[in-house]
């Protein structure tokens, strides 16, 4: 599933979602845009995501990585591995 474009809220919905349609041995890919909050001190805690573009927000929307982490938790997922983008 490509959550490359998908604000937070829909996310939060659509995680645990995909989870409750996956059977115990199944596997699920996803993508994301990541970012580490640290190096963006300006945002505020409650702020886990960003868009690229004001006038098309979901053109890339991109994730804390702590904050995706806890959400997979959340949702009863867990990463297995990330392949970054060349």
């Amino acid at each position: 599933m490509v959550f490359t474009h998908l604000l937070q809220d829909h996310a939060e919905v659509y995680l645990p979602e995909s989870r409750c349609k996956m059977q115990p041995t199944d596997t699920f890919y996803s993508t994301w845009f990541l970012f580490y909050r640290q190096d963006f001190p300006v945002q505020a805690k409650d702020q886990n995501t960003f868009s690229v573009n004001e006038n098309g927000i979901t053109q890339a929307v991109y994730y804390d990585y702590g904050y995706l982490i806890s959400e997979l938790a959340a949702a009863g997922l867990r990463a297995v591995s990330f392949t970054p983008r060349k």
